[in-house]
């Protein structure tokens, strides 16, 4: 999201800014990666992680501060884990597992600061804290198309325990994580997996102009005529909930700015479109001289 030229990060990956100024249009590009990594190698006794449900990461060491080998954990619950019956060399609590080697994964919600102690009696702590993200910040989906929804290190959708819609008359769900749009609206979808439960907001849009008495809709066309100097005031449409971008094919002719806003400049032809979730919607727009 961007507000008054603030950008919130809200899901990993690739979106382009734009900005309109003096009747210009500026963009770049922006990229938002996962910073959930595993840290880089301690060279002292604390460590603060963040991470996401499911997600494995190595701790590791420099030698002179901690050997995690064969460490002992303990705090927070921590107990010794066993395989058939005989110790592995694990440990884990209800937030965490952590293998001999010192590979942790967050098995449970919330928090935990945990105390390893290697041969040497030597100590480390570590803070954990598992957050809970969606896999989506949030999906939008036209009417009567599908998507699938994948969470963070769910693997395998189809072991997941239950798939619920809180709309199901908006959102349909199929397998393994698919939905379909049914009707303009949004619902929460809700995966339970392993213990954790995963939402998102999945917003059906049915993307279309609003016509009033001057712009037109013929079949899947809308027509606009103006003369030069016109100002069309705010192009709105229906059933869409994402911001859209609007372009002219030429901007010298016929000009739309941030707000929906067409200025008719001179005489001529431009195309005003958007595209939203792949569908075009498409104003024709002629400008005559008085």
């Amino acid at each position: 999201t961007i507000n008054g030229g603030y950008v919130t990060a809200l899901a990993k990956g690739n979106v382009t800014i734009y900005a309109y100024a003096g009747g210009k249009t500026y963009s770049t590009k922006l990229t938002v990666t996962d910073t959930f990594k595993a840290p880089a190698k301690q060279t002292g006794s604390y460590t603060s992680i963040k991470m996401n449900p499911l997600q494995s990461m190595n701790l590791k060491y420099d030698g002179s501060v901690f050997k995690i080998k064969g460490a002992s954990w303990s705090g927070d619950g921590m107990e010794s884990t066993s395989k058939n019956g005989k110790a592995d060399g694990g440990y884990k609590n209800s937030v965490v597992s952590i293998t001999k080697t010192g590979k942790i994964t967050a098995i449970g919600n919330g928090s935990t600061s945990i105390t390893g102690k290697d041969a040497k009696n030597r100590e480390v702590t570590v803070d954990i804290t598992v957050v809970n993200v969606p896999a989506n910040a949030s999906l939008f989906v036209n009417k009567g198309k599908t998507a699938t929804l994948k969470f963070a290190n769910i693997k395998n959708n189809n072991k997941a325990v239950t798939w619920k819609s809180s709309a199901p008359d908006i959102v349909s769900m199929g397998k393994n994580g698919k939905v379909k749009g049914e009707k303009a609206g949004s619902s929460v979808i809700t995966c339970s997996y392993n213990g954790f439960e995963f939402t998102t907001r999945v917003y059906v849009e049915d993307p279309a102009f609003e016509c009033d008495s001057t712009l037109k809709k013929d079949g899947n066309k809308y027509i606009l005529n103006l003369n030069t100097g016109d100002i069309y005031n705010r192009v709105k449409m229906k059933d869409v909930f994402q911001t859209v971008n609007l372009k002219s094919s030429k901007p010298a002719a016929v000009f739309i700015d941030e707000n929906g806003v067409i200025y008719a400049r001179k005489k001529g032809k431009a195309n005003i479109t958007a595209k939203i979730n792949g569908k075009t919607c498409k104003i024709a727009v002629t400008v005559t001289d008085k």
